[in-house]
């Protein structure tokens, strides 16, 4: 009798522990970050999706909160996300028309961007009047400081915007363009990777266009943004505190997460 009892009872408990667990699962927050592809830092075929998106995602798994991302070229996660379609972007250097949209987290890492141009084309420069004669390629939605993007805007440099890096590196292989700018390790990246055969061909000016540090940015418009700041922050310090950032930061830019 205790024993035809003691069945549907445990079924009964093992119903309600199912139950409980579906409802922590289901319950468990999605942060929607719109990104770009940014070898080796963000890499849609990459393992871990790039080294900056496992510091990301681990960041936010570290707080019990779950990472979807949508990869869109730049300009178009910057404008999803300041729209609020997307809760944030990412990673993304502060700007003061940035600003005004986006809370910014602490830094995730550091870059230069520099100017990489044809080795057998002589190159130097010291000040923006010295780039005049050149025809320089940015990426749309990239900014590269105050400075030079005022010099951008007062329209006194013949500027050439593609929606992708590997676009600029083939005008410049092909010499549609003098000069691309872009951040040196992902550019050095790039060319290994995309360009084996030709990047013998490409060097870079040592002098940076701009040293900057990048952020996670979160939408003002996003009801949780404030409280998915200061999760991510402290997800990232946890992270910086075992020096997993350097390490995968190192990982990716050495070509272990290529599949």
């Amino acid at each position: 009798m205790l024993k035809l009892m003691f069945k549907p009872v445990l079924k009964f408990i093992l119903l309600i522990f199912c139950l409980a667990a579906s409802a922590v699962s289901f319950g468990q927050e999605t942060i929607r970050i719109a990104v770009d592809n940014w070898p080796p830092y963000q890499d849609q075929k990459a393992a871990y999706l790039g080294s900056i998106h496992r510091i990301i995602t681990e960041a936010f798994e570290h707080e019990g909160i779950k990472v979807s991302y949508g990869f869109h070229p730049w300009a178009r996660s910057l404008r999803l996300a300041e729209e609020g379609v997307w809760d944030a972007a990412g990673i993304s250097q502060w700007s003061v028309e940035k600003e005004a949209n986006f809370y910014f987290s602490d830094p995730v890492m550091s870059a230069e961007k520099v100017f990489f141009h044809l080795k057998n084309k002589r190159f130097d420069w010291a000040e923006y009047s010295d780039l005049e004669e050149y025809r320089i390629g940015t990426t749309i939605g990239y900014s590269y400081g105050e400075d030079f993007d005022q010099q951008i805007s007062t329209g006194s440099l013949n500027i050439t915007k593609s929606p992708r890096n590997p676009q600029s590196f083939q005008m410049l292989l092909t010499e549609r363009i003098d000069l691309f700018i872009l951040e040196r390790r992902a550019g050095d990246y790039l060319l290994s990777s995309q360009f084996p055969q030709q990047k013998n061909l490409i060097v870079h000016h040592k002098k940076p266009v701009q040293v900057t540090k990048y952020h996670l940015i979160f939408s003002r418009k996003s009801s949780k943004a404030r409280y998915y700041l200061v999760a991510f922050n402290r997800g990232l310090k946890w992270l910086q505190s075992q020096g997993l950032v350097d390490q995968y930061l190192a990982e990716g830019l050495a070509g272990k997460y290529q599949r």
